[in-house]
């Protein structure tokens, strides 16, 4: 016979969903003060620009630990069957900032674009090449570490939050091609 786990899944599942997001926060905030520091020296507008999405990035993972701390409070009598949903919220809540970060991302796109004032662009040095790719490396590998347990704790906003790191990944990515 199994022995009995002595906590229950839904503390398992919030400590765990909160760790992962905690890691998130952790990276994307030594990741951002990486893209500052390597903005300023190799003088990329684009970098620093970089370094405050990644800062704002923080900002998703705290909506997963928001989502994830209300779904498992116990049901009431406004919610008999519990506060699950919550986490669906969570999910959503974070696919609207995506949207709305793909909408500014492209916006600023076609405007640099169309202006025309290609005289101002200054040539970004080799440690901005390097941060990018540091950045693609570093997202990518939350978004495996963040799947994983998403997959796991089969956890919608936490998988919404893996997704996230998988676009900035793509995007840093298509931007240093």
């Amino acid at each position: 016979m199994r022995k009995k786990e002595t906590i229950s899944p839904e503390i398992n599942f919030e400590k765990t969903a909160v760790k992962v997001s905690a890691v998130s926060i952790v990276g994307n905030v030594l990741l951002s003060l990486f893209k500052l520091l390597a903005g300023i020296i190799a003088r990329s507008g684009a970098m620093v620009s970089d370094a405050v999405h990644s800062a704002s990035d923080v900002f998703s993972s705290i909506v997963v630990i928001i989502g994830v701390k209300l779904s498992a409070r116990d049901s009431d009598d406004d919610h008999p069957y519990g506060h699950e949903r919550l986490e669906c919220v969570a999910a959503i809540v974070l696919a609207v900032i995506l949207l709305i970060t793909g909408l500014f991302i492209g916006s600023a796109a076609i405007e640099n674009i169309t202006s025309g004032n290609y005289g101002e662009l200054a040539v970004p040095g080799v440690l901005a090449l390097v941060a990018a790719v540091i950045s693609i490396v570093v997202k990518e590998a939350m978004f495996h570490y963040t799947k994983y347990y998403a997959v796991k704790l089969d956890s919608g906003a936490v998988m919404a939050d893996a997704w996230h790191h998988r676009s900035d990944a793509l995007y840093y990515f298509l931007i240093n091609l």
